[in-house]
């Protein structure tokens, strides 16, 4: 059995392969056998040439993808990623990056001259059986047996999918030196990825429901997580090795938002528990005790953020008030009136001298947090944004709207710098705090990495 085949540009070779893990080139004109590729240990099943021919891409069941100088033999690369037989490979026109898909399930785009995976696709439910570029490299179309063809957006520096999951993405969050991205799924699962690479470190498992927050510890030692129905329980892992340490006491309903203390010592979580008004808890984290609990409103609490240094807390409300607490010695700061109705969300400047919030109007709204004045606005939209996060420089502001379109704005000036209009409803989003880009955790089971310009 011969499963694949394919011609050069030219017309003036053919590449076949099969069973014997060989890869032969022929001449058109002649039949003659021109030379033999060896270096796979499983059946070949895919083959695709290089637009100026030179060069020819291999896979097959050894879950490897290759690439050869026609010309010498010699294989110059080898892809290493999948994890089940790889059963499709292509070129993209300008012969700049290479597509291949397969048995994991995913679509994988790798840099042709460097070897680095660009991007990791992953909405397919069975097996990929093939995969091609548009002709000007800006999508990639792929098939598979789950009787789907999905097309996906190339977004260069600013669009690379990288991670994934097997159910909607619900949760991620950066280590605090942007090294390690954690992401918690539907299914309950937590990831940990190398945010350079893509790759996977470690799954940690114990969860029983829907990831609803995660939260790094600002060593980076530790990670915290939390999860809803039927789980209900607040976790501390060991991120180093992916043990659970501990389950932090007290009965907790839906924990929406997580943090660590200055010096790692306190948890701080907001619960969304019907009858509270923004229930507060405080954990100590070498016992899990509860330290503290209060209602940070007095009316339902729409949107919760923390300072930089979790020494403060913003709570607002769906009266449009936002209320400023203490977290040292738990005391409010300050209320002011900042939206006719629901506060949507806020976010603090990296320095805590500056709050961020926008109402059910699209207006964001930038007040002084000593004496709650209000130094400037401006208007993002004309619907409610659905989040925002603030970079860690203060700079640049990130909003979502709409399910799926981000926004990225100037602080300053509110001048939109960049919008991103993804094919998949994001979920949530966290801001890298060492590099000019955003995690997307998104309802397709992906993540995405979305570069900020410069």
């Amino acid at each position: 059995v011969v499963p694949a085949v394919a011609v050069s540009p030219d017309g003036r070779q053919i590449a076949s392969a099969g069973g014997d893990q060989v890869i032969r080139l022929w001449q058109v004109e002649s039949g003659k056998l021109i030379r033999t590729l060896s270096g796979h240990s499983a059946a070949v099943t895919a083959l695709a040439y290089h637009p100026n021919g030179t060069l020819l891409v291999s896979a097959g069941g050894d879950q490897q993808v290759r690439l050869w100088d026609v010309t010498t033999g010699q294989v110059l690369r080898v892809f290493v990623g999948h994890t089940a037989p790889v059963s499709a490979v292509a070129f993209s026109n300008d012969g700049r990056r290479i597509a291949s898909a397969g048995g994991d399930r995913t679509v994988r785009v790798w840099d042709q001259s460097s070897g680095a995976e660009l991007h990791c696709f992953r909405d397919h439910r069975d097996w990929v059986a093939s995969v091609a570029f548009a002709p000007d490299g800006r999508f990639l179309v792929s098939g598979g047996v789950d009787k789907t063809v999905k097309v996906w957006q190339l977004g260069g520096r600013e669009t690379t999918p990288h991670f994934g999951h097997d159910r909607t993405v619900t949760a991620v969050a950066f280590s605090a030196d942007g090294r390690l991205l954690a992401s918690g799924s539907r299914d309950g699962s937590i990831r940990l990825w190398r945010s350079d690479t893509g790759n996977e470190v470690r799954v940690l498992n114990g969860h029983s429901g829907p990831i609803t927050a995660l939260a790094f510890s600002r060593d980076g030692h530790h990670l915290v997580s939390t999860a809803t129905r039927p789980d209900h329980t607040v976790r501390l892992w060991d991120a180093t090795d992916g043990r659970e340490l501990r389950r932090l006491q007290g009965q907790i309903s839906h924990v929406a938002a997580l943090t660590f203390g200055q010096e790692d010592h306190r948890v701080i979580g907001w619960d969304t528990h019907i009858g509270h008004n923004g229930l507060i808890l405080v954990w100590d984290a070498k016992t899990g005790a509860v330290k503290r609990r209060f209602d940070a409103h007095t009316v339902p609490v729409s949107s919760i953020t923390f300072s930089a240094d979790a020494d403060r807390l913003a709570a607002g409300g769906i009266d449009g008030k936002v209320k400023i607490w203490d977290l040292v010695e738990f005391k409010q700061l300050l209320s002011m009136t900042c939206h006719q109705r629901e506060v949507v969300d806020l976010a603090f400047a990296p320095d805590g001298q500056q709050l961020l919030t926008t109402g059910s109007t699209g207006v964001i709204r930038v007040w002084e947090t000593g004496k709650g004045k209000q130094l400037r606005q401006w208007q993002a939209d004309d619907e409610p944004l659905l989040g925002m996060m603030i970079s860690a420089d203060g700079r640049r502001l990130l909003t979502a709207h709409g399910g799926n379109r981000l926004v990225l704005w100037d602080v300053a000036t509110g001048k939109e710098l960049r919008r991103w209009q993804l094919n998949t409803t994001v979920t949530t989003f966290v801001i890298d705090p060492h590099a000019p880009r955003a995690a997307t955790a998104n309802g397709n089971s992906t993540i995405y990495l979305l570069r900020f310009p410069d």
